[in-house]
């Protein structure tokens, strides 16, 4: 069996896991190491067990979105909270709660409020799938009490706040409503006399000594041949090894954890094994450590080549993500100037980041065209024209317009769709995106990154420039000018493809930890 805890936090110093608001769900990427892994495993018929130290009242709707509910799972909270293992899920609906008499329900485009003789009472709070997830009580628009609802059909926690010595304080409850603890705004956690929980104190000063010690219950009986895989993260991953008695692999994914401090180095020598998913992440780690540190993908490769050969045009897929606007006017230039060489070629820039991209792309494509006096008229568009009239004093003249998408990602799926029709990868940050590698890969897609890369072999199946400037424009050439380094790189791709599928990379981990698992 191998044990998986994922780093699912709203913040770095709460045990909170991120908001499940449905309309905040797209401003940021959902898919990371942990659940790349633990399908990873499944579809390999690797037994593995997910540990959840997060409080996280919307845990199977979670698991479900990520197509992994049907994993063993241990909530830490339930554990603490008295919550059955076999908890039947009989999800409420606000409908379910004794509502006064004189209330107005009203739907704005966010929530579903509820007013009392013309004030504004309650704010009924709702998830991706429409599922109830809180209840906020207010007073002169302030939240003074607020419900929060586990999946599972009962309140789990009330969180309670004080306007007028700003503080607060939650109580945990279990599934019939009993109060289990209480945390206060000081940090302090007590039990409460009725708590089921097998909890060993009455007090604990802080709610990461009563999570620790649970965690280390979990793992006290875990066999010494089982793996245990603890996503590094800021402050939670330093809070829980301790508890994995040195037989803990820290998994290092994207910039998720930096090793800055003592403490932080501290943590690698408590590892047993350190793996990382970039370049990037092993040359931040491995010369801070004697533990061994293994540089694996997270993601699996799957052959499904694109459909680029069956496209007229040649499209260019550039992830923007981590470029200042230096590097990105440079690199857009760039392509305006690629794009003038071949009508056929056409740029997709892409971004993690929700609409706040488009302003700066398109200032800086605005600034570009002023500069230079280009044969065909460039706009970011999100859909398709192909001609405009423009009236140059010698009577209309059709102008052809080639548009530079922006596209958005928020994950695995949106990234894969994006890239079939593509020629053509570039990524040009500091921190090449691993997935997209792993993903152009799959696709059969050379790339262009400022970066080396375990995934990107130069000349072979893409090129690493040290010079976005002197280079970039020559690397695109080089794939987009006829077919024949376009076709040696699908060759290439075709004969690694093998390196990075799923059997290898369990195979490869399990050889680091000492053997077959």
């Amino acid at each position: 069996m191998d044990y998986f805890l994922p780093s699912w936090y709203q913040a770095k110093d709460s045990w909170d896991a991120p908001d499940q608001l449905w309309y905040q769900q797209d401003h940021q990427r959902d898919f990371d190491d942990t659940i790349s892994q633990v399908r990873m495993f499944i579809a390999n018929q690797q037994p593995v067990c997910l540990v959840v130290p997060a409080y996280f009242p919307n845990l199977r709707y979670f698991l479900y979105r990520q197509k992994i509910l049907e994993t063993k799972w241990v909530s830490i909270f339930d554990r603490l909270q008295g919550i059955p293992a076999d908890q039947e899920m009989h999800p409420l609906d606000y409908h379910d709660f004794n509502w006064p008499d004189d209330a107005d329900f009203v739907y704005s485009s966010f929530n579903l409020l509820v007013y009392r003789q013309g004030k504004l009472a309650y704010r009924i709070l709702q998830g991706p799938e429409g599922n109830l997830i809180g209840v906020e009580r207010l007073l002169d628009d302030q939240v003074i009490r607020k419900l929060i609802i586990d999946d599972r059909g009962f309140v789990s926690r009330v969180d309670i706040f004080q306007a007028a010595s700003n503080g607060w304080r939650r109580e945990y409850l279990d599934p019939t409503g009993q109060l289990q603890f209480i945390e206060e705004a000081d940090g302090r956690v007590t039990i409460a006399s009725g708590a089921t929980a097998e909890i060993e104190q009455t007090s604990y000063p802080s709610l990461t000594d009563l999570v620790v010690e649970q965690v280390q219950k979990v793992f006290q009986g875990v066999a010494s041949t089982d793996g245990i895989f603890l996503a590094a993260d800021q402050e939670h991953s330093h809070q829980l090894i301790g508890s994995l008695g040195h037989r803990g692999t820290l998994s290092y994914f994207y910039d998720r954890a930096s090793v800055q401090t003592d403490q932080e180095r501290g943590d690698l020598e408590r590892a047993e094994l350190i793996l990382v998913d970039s370049d990037t992440n092993r040359r931040g780690v491995e010369h801070l450590t004697h533990t061994p540190v293994i540089e694996l993908p997270p993601f699996d490769t799957r052959l499904s080549l694109g459909t680029s050969n069956q496209e007229e045009k040649l499209k260019i897929f550039f992830m923007i993500q981590g470029l200042s606007d230096q590097e990105l006017t440079t690199a857009l230039r760039l392509f305006l100037a690629a794009l003038e060489r071949d009508p056929l070629r056409e740029l997709t820039v892409v971004t993690y980041q929700r609409w706040s991209e488009r302003p700066r792309v398109a200032k800086i494509l605005e600034q570009l065209q002023r500069e230079a006096n280009y044969t065909a008229i460039y706009e970011l568009a999100e859909e398709e024209t192909t001609q405009s009239e423009n009236d140059l004093g010698e009577g209309l003249v059709k102008i052809k317009k080639r548009r530079i998408h922006l596209q958005e990602v928020h994950s695995e799926q949106d990234i894969i769709t994006a890239l079939r029709p593509m020629r053509l990868v570039v990524d040009l940050s500091a921190q090449p995106d691993v997935f997209l590698q792993i993903a152009s890969i799959s696709a059969g897609i050379p790339q262009i990154l400022a970066q080396p890369s375990l995934y990107v072999d130069d000349q072979k199946n893409g090129i690493i420039i040290k010079s976005i400037d002197q280079e970039l424009l020559s690397a695109l050439d080089y794939y987009l000018t006829g077919l024949h380094h376009w076709n040696e790189a699908l060759v290439y791709i075709t004969n690694r493809i093998a390196e990075f599928t799923g059997p290898r990379i369990i195979q490869q981990l399990h050889d680091a930890l000492g053997g077959e698992n």
